[in-house]
């Protein structure tokens, strides 16, 4: 029983989960990088999601909401949020969690 609960304060911790079974409602979301720019055709680039909350720090969702890209002649994403370039131009990318939505600006060459 001791080792669980030291287990759930050091998660709690870290940002992982709420503490003590409180609420994580987002307060808000970030989309790491804003702007993507890939340079030839075996570039690729990893979007990161994050929430912050009024109990944790931080939360990682970037394998929680989806992504989709405007022109799929351009870039190519994954549901995890890989980059990967099919023409040149540019385009953006829809990052979609609870509702809401950020774009990712891409320059594909």
């Amino acid at each position: 029983m001791l080792r669980s609960a030291l287990f759930r304060v050091v998660i709690c911790a870290v940002g992982l989960i709420p503490i003590w079974g409180e609420s994580a409602e987002p307060v808000s979301y970030r989309v790491y990088p804003e702007r993507v720019e890939l340079d030839g055709p075996e570039a690729t680039e990893q979007l990161l999601v994050f929430a912050k909350t009024d109990s944790a720090p931080t939360i990682d969702l970037t394998h929680q909401v989806s992504y989709t890209t405007l022109d799929t002649h351009i870039v190519a994403v994954s549901s995890s949020g890989r980059i990967t370039p099919r023409g040149d131009g540019t385009t953006r990318v829809v990052v979609e969690m609870d509702g809401q939505c950020r774009l990712v600006s891409v320059i594909g060459c």
